[in-house]
Formats: structure tokens, C-alpha cells, sequence
């Protein structure tokens, strides 16, 4: 891989993490939210099977001193997803493909609606 691969990487998670920012759910939202963000906030674990890593990952982000905890929490959602942008990025353009089709490959996972929907609240599957 080349260095302009990485930057491009970069600039992809960037912009992915600029926008979930910008959509983030200000507070606790429906389903397991929560929890999670009980868990992590106390260096538990949630319910079966826990979310051990989720929950050890989480934990720095509450010391960020913006918002409120779940905010917070949510941050965290929105900072492994634009990871996992970079992630497809580079992934794609190791299996060959051009850096336009790996460009666009990622923003396809990065703004297609489930993955936006769990980058913008608090959830595991991001990670």
C-alpha cells in the first residue's frame, strides 16, 4: 500500500466522523442504549454476552469533557464507525481495487442508513 492510501483512508473517516458528529443523538436513546452506556460508564458489562471490549473501549470517552455521558457514549459510536470506513477503504484497495471504487465503497457503508443509524447512537456494532 502506498502513503496516499492511508491519507485518502484518513480523509474518508474524516468526513464520515464530521457528519455523524453533526446527526449525533444528543442523549439516551430506545433499545439498549442505556445500558451500554451504564456499563461502560461503570466499567461493567451489559447483558449476555457482555460487550467486554465495547464497554473497555468506551470508557476514555467519558473523560472528553463535551455533553452529557451518553453523548459521549454516542461519540464513541460515531468514532469506531468512521474507523470502519477507513477500514473498507483500506481493505478494498488491498483486494485491488482503484482508489475511486475503494473511496466509494466506503462512503457506500459509511452513509447507507443502518450503519449511519448505529454510528449515531449508542451501539456495539460499529466496533
Amino acid at each position: 500500500m502506498k502513503r496516499t492510501d492511508y491519507c485518502l483512508a484518513a480523509i474518508s473517516a474524516v468526513a464520515a466522523f464530521a457528519v455523524y458528529v453533526l446527526t449525533l443523538a444528543p442523549t439516551v436513546t430506545a433499545e439498549d442504549s442505556g445500558e451500554f452506556i451504564a456499563a461502560s460508564y461503570l466499567t461493567g458489562v451489559a447483558h449476555p454476552s457482555g460487550f467486554p471490549l465495547w464497554c473497555l473501549v468506551t470508557k476514555p470517552f467519558f473523560w472528553i469533557p463535551v455533553g452529557d455521558v451518553a453523548y459521549r457514549a454516542n461519540l464513541s459510536s460515531a468514532f469506531w464507525a468512521s474507523v470502519s470506513v477507513a477500514g473498507v477503504f483500506l481493505l478494498a484497495r488491498r483486494w485491488g481495487a482503484s482508489w475511486v471504487g475503494a473511496w466509494l465503497a466506503a462512503l457506500a457503508l459509511a452513509y447507507s442508513q443502518r450503519f449511519w443509524y448505529h454510528s449515531t447512537v449508542t451501539k456495539d456494532y460499529t466496533l
